[in-house]
């Protein structure tokens, strides 16, 4: 019977090492659950070189996404509900192994909360990617001690960004698949098509057109100099990544996103729709407004709106309404200004903050659905002239042979 090494967790919350009788790994954890035991690592002591490879890419750490937070907010808060407590919700985490990245934040946050540490600590302490509204709202769930019912807002909060994103990146799709068919398709007839129809000119002594000139001379410089283009296309990319990633160039291009037409509207509409979203949530835990704020502009991807929220934080801390200090920035449309306007004078800020996020963002979503249809047909519009022209200039050099034979 196979040999098996394992991990366990024992009722008291310490980790069990040790080795066991079983005919399958699927055995081995019914044994030890049999014994009490809450095991999440086995392996076949007898495959060495498997064994090892096992334990390699378990120790290996993978940098949980958007989309494995949310999953993770989403299954304790699931277990806290069925008033779990937080070790036992962690526990069943990282036995379900599931996901690997959200396994090993499990498993670092239960040693943590085992070795006495609060729940939001931990999270500060190993979830160093997560937005920064994670784990000021867990640490704000643990204070009034309705943390189930704060991660399950943390989670829906979280999956509305990841399937936002989602939805963007499955609409460009189309149009990118488009655009890398329509360079290929002018690579062909650069690389193949022309350099045939060149010596007919060049025999006769005539000037070839100019398209065919400029094509052939491009097609020349990149295979004669491939290597040379090679290094300045990526060296091209690493300064590009570099410049654009100062921070000088951050807020300038934010800037400019929020002027461009459509898009700037679309832009501002995201950034309101998430600072309505994560200050009605932190208010309605019990974070008070400054910290509220403070916070809210940290989760604000747009560095303009970000710096906007923070002057306006600062106006509040001055005594000044928050509608006001809002609407002096400039940033923000009138209706998201009257429903703060109205949810001050109501002492209801944190429900009418939640009702705009809730409104802005089926609006965005309906402008980014509309934008998403209209891409791809101007896509194809654009991309079909480019090709088009090319190739009725080199039908058009084709046809012109014609004239060529006859002198």
């Amino acid at each position: 019977m196979p040999h098996y090494s394992y991990k366990a967790y024992t009722a008291k919350g310490v980790v069990e090492v040790g080795d066991i009788l079983a005919s399958s790994s699927q055995d081995a954890f019914r044994v030890l659950n049999s014994r009490g035991l809450l095991p999440f690592y086995t392996e076949e002591i007898a495959s060495n070189t498997k064994a090892s490879t096992s334990w390699l890419l378990w120790s290996n750490q993978v940098e949980p996404s958007p989309s494995d937070y949310a999953d993770f907010t989403r299954e304790l808060s699931v277990l806290l509900q069925a008033d779990l407590p937080i070790d036992d919700g962690l526990r069943l985490i990282v036995a379900q192994r599931n996901n690997r990245a959200v396994t090993d934040l499990a498993t670092k946050l239960l040693a943590d909360v085992l070795g006495g540490h609060t729940f939001s600590s931990a999270l500060e302490q190993h979830a160093s990617s997560a937005p920064a509204i994670v784990s000021s709202l867990v640490r704000a769930g643990e204070a009034s001690g309705n943390l189930a019912t704060t991660l399950t807002e943390l989670a829906q909060f979280l999956e509305t960004r990841v399937e936002m994103q989602s939805r963007i990146r499955s609409a460009l799709t189309y149009p990118l698949v488009l655009a890398i068919t329509a360079l290929a398709a002018i690579g062909i007839v650069i690389t193949f098509l022309v350099p045939t129809l060149l010596p007919l000119y060049t025999d006769n002594g005539a000037e070839p057109p100019r398209v065919l000139w400029a094509a052939d001379a491009a097609a020349t410089a990149v295979i004669q100099h491939w290597r040379i283009a090679v290094v300045v296309v990526i060296a091209s990319l690493l300064s590009g990544k570099a410049i654009l990633s100062t921070q000088r160039v951050i807020i300038a291009l934010d800037s400019l996103r929020l002027r461009l037409p459509f898009f700037g509207d679309l832009s501002r509409s995201a950034s309101i729709a998430i600072f309505a979203k994560t200050l009605g949530i932190l208010l309605k835990n019990g974070v008070a407004l400054i910290q509220a704020l403070q916070i809210t502009a940290e989760v604000v991807s747009n560095s303009t709106m970000s710096a906007s929220i923070r002057s306006a934080t600062e106006a509040v801390k001055e005594g000044q309404k928050l509608t006001t200090a809002l609407e002096r920035t400039g940033q923000f449309t009138l209706t998201s200004l009257r429903f703060i306007a109205i949810g001050e004078e109501a002492s209801r800020l944190d429900q009418m903050l939640l009702h705009l996020a809730q409104l802005t963002d089926k609006a965005t979503h309906r402008k980014i659905d509309r934008a998403m249809t209209l891409l791809g047909p101007a896509l194809t519009v654009i991309i079909g002239l480019m090709v088009g022209g090319l190739i009725v200039s080199v039908m058009q050099a084709i046809l012109s042979v014609n004239d060529l034979v006859l002198r």
